[in-house]
């Protein structure tokens, strides 16, 4: 059979900022820049999806679809170019 991860999720003391993490099979932490560049892809793939469906209808009329990420200046380097050179 195929294994389970069990995730949990911590908030900080004023419950502004929020983590997920799992310890199977090692201990793996999603911080806010990483589940923000998950949903971003998540995001994409959906943007992708409905211009291509657009295009399928009425190519003549569908407008190019961007989707725009904005960053503090506290974020992760890595996330960042992350976004910039995938996304």
């Amino acid at each position: 059979g195929g294994t389970t991860a069990t995730y949990a999720t911590s908030f900080d003391g004023d419950a502004d900022r929020i983590v997920f993490f799992t310890q199977s099979p090692r201990f793996r932490l999603l911080d806010g820049d990483k589940i923000a560049v998950l949903m971003c892809d998540f995001l994409q793939s959906q943007v992708v999806a409905l211009e291509t469906a657009m295009l399928e209808k009425k190519p003549e009329s569908t407008p190019q679809l961007k989707l725009g990420v904005v960053q503090t200046a506290y974020a992760n380097g890595a996330s960042t170019n992350y976004i910039k050179q995938i996304m």
